[in-house]
């Protein structure tokens, strides 16, 4: 893993020091409605909302399992694995 990462990292530093735009940037002034304006469109809100409920349903869990599982009388030493065995399993 190690040395896949660290050719994929000469790799990167390579492309990154040799290639060139073709066309100079664009000076754009950035305007804060810019940010707003696509949550005005109703499939990227629910888009957006749907991503934001996913996230915490998926990765609050993992927060709280080991305070449930002590609230529930496991002991520390057992519910410290909870995390890497629901890891595991899905």
């Amino acid at each position: 893993m190690r040395t896949l990462a660290f050719l994929l990292l000469a790799l990167l530093i390579f492309g990154n020091l040799t290639v060139k735009s073709r066309l100079p940037p664009t000076r754009k002034p950035i305007r804060f409605m810019d940010f707003i304006t696509p949550f005005t469109e109703v499939p990227f809100l629910l888009l957006a909302l749907s991503s934001f409920f996913i996230y915490i349903g998926g990765f609050l869990p993992f927060n709280f399992l080991i305070v449930q599982a002590q609230a529930s009388s496991m002991s520390l030493e057992l519910a410290q694995y909870l995390v890497p065995i629901l890891n595991a399993a899905s």
